[in-house]
Parts: structure tokens; C-alpha cells; sequence
């Protein structure tokens, strides 16, 4: 007699969000970003780099979700956003060449509208969009399965996961997680002094 094995079926991926996403703009975020304005003024290609850059890690409105944890760990590690959008080594959109295919497409006068629709976005997030709920970074794929273990997970949104390295040190080295625990409860400390 030969043994049936029972198909394979993935368990759902659970997991908890301490505060509820709001995707209202947050006088409390825009303020935090406003160093940003200033850099993408001083450095207007910046602006159509991190459009590439958004549009090759997502698609949609999780374009936008994407776009804030860029933001959000340029704060977190009192980085510049140009020091975050042109880490080769760490977005793989580098690697597989997409970047650069997006941003000659995004270059072209004939994406005028996708162009301006992504720049909407980033506007949004300059005054202050929370839909990545404080997320500090993105991974799909195996990279997500690990991030979930290993990660504080904020967010989930078209088969990306969004997270912030604020445990596991030994992963992801003390001064990481001292910095991206510092900044989140300084940023909620901010949120909720802006709403009283």
C-alpha cells in the first residue's frame, strides 16, 4: 500500500501591529521630513532617482509605502535620503538592472503621468503619510520570510513585508537596533504630542 502525503499548504503568515496604519498626513512626520524638501532642492535629480528606485521595488499605491521607509530610515540613522537611495548593495532593483531601466523610463518625456503620479507620492510623504505604520524597511520573497522572524513587522502590502530592525542584535548589530528603537519612540513620543 502506498502512502497519500497531504498536499502542502502554507499556514498564513500572522503577525501583530502595535498601532493602528493611518494614512492621513502627520504634522509630527512632516516636520521630521522637512530636511528632506531641503536636500531634494539642492539636489533636484535626487527626486527622479527615488522615483526610479520606488517604482523598481513597487508598484501602485505600495509605491508610496515603499518610498516612506526610505525616509523613515534616512531619519532613523541621521542619513541623508541620497545616502538611501543610492545604496547600491542594498536595494536589489541595482543588481537586476531594473533602477536603471526605470529611470531612463521615467526620464522620458513620453511617462510624463507615471513621473508625476510618483512625484504626488513622494510629496505625500514629505508631509507626512504613515501608510508603512513607521516601517523602516522592505523585503519580498525568502528575504520577507526571514525579516518576519527576525524583524518587527509594521506592515504588509502586495507581497511585500515592511519592518523595522529594532530586536535581534545579534542579527542586525546593536547600533542598528539602538538607533531604530530610539527613533520610533521619538517619532510616536512626536505623533502624539502633535494630536493633543
Amino acid at each position: 500500500m502506498v502512502k497519500r502525503r497531504r498536499p502542502f499548504t502554507r499556514r498564513p503568515v500572522t503577525h501583530s501591529v502595535a498601532y493602528p496604519i493611518d494614512t492621513r498626513p502627520h504634522p509630527a512626520l512632516a516636520a521630521q521630513r522637512a530636511r528632506f524638501r531641503d536636500e531634494l532642492d539642492k539636489v533636484p535629480e535626487l527626486r527622479l532617482r527615488w522615483a526610479a528606485l520606488m517604482i523598481s521595488e513597487q508598484s501602485g499605491p505600495a509605491m508610496q509605502t515603499v518610498g516612506e521607509t526610505m525616509v523613515n530610515r534616512a531619519n532613523a540613522w541621521g542619513v541623508s535620503l541620497s545616502e538611501i537611495v543610492n545604496n547600491e548593495r542594498y536595494y536589489a532593483p541595482f543588481q537586476n538592472r531594473s533602477f536603471h531601466r526605470n529611470l531612463a523610463l521615467l526620464a522620458s518625456a513620453a511617462n510624463e503621468a507615471k513621473l508625476n503620479q510618483i512625484l504626488a507620492m513622494q510629496d505625500a510623504i514629505l508631509d507626512g503619510s504613515n501608510r508603512s505604520n513607521l516601517a523602516t524597511h522592505n523585503a519580498s520573497a525568502g528575504v520577507a520570510a526571514r525579516a518576519r522572524r527576525t524583524q518587527t513587522v509594521c506592515h504588509m502590502e502586495n507581497g511585500e513585508t515592511y519592518t523595522r530592525k529594532d530586536k535581534n542584535p545579534a542579527e542586525h548589530g546593536a547600533g542598528v537596533i539602538a538607533r531604530e528603537k530610539a527613533w520610533h519612540r521619538k517619532t510616536l513620543e512626536a505623533m502624539r504630542e502633535a494630536s493633543t
